[in-house]
């Protein structure tokens, strides 16, 4: 299975044989809320299980 990261900007794919790890949203509100603003996308809605971001790019602040 392939995954996108859906991140603004973000060409960075998993496909078999790729090294780079993918991670779906978490579901603490907010922390998921802190992922949401980070993705930067214009009208973009999360939908469950569906999106992933990839490791270089999950860099939030934790509090």
């Amino acid at each position: 299975m392939v995954h996108t990261c859906v991140v603004a900007g973000c060409r960075n794919r998993r496909t078999p044989g790729t090294a780079l790890s993918f991670y779906r949203f978490p579901r603490d509100p907010e922390r998921k809320q802190r992922w949401i603003a980070a993705v930067n996308r214009e009208g973009w809605i999360l939908r469950p299980f569906s999106f992933h971001l990839c490791c270089p790019l999950l860099k939030y602040k934790r509090t």
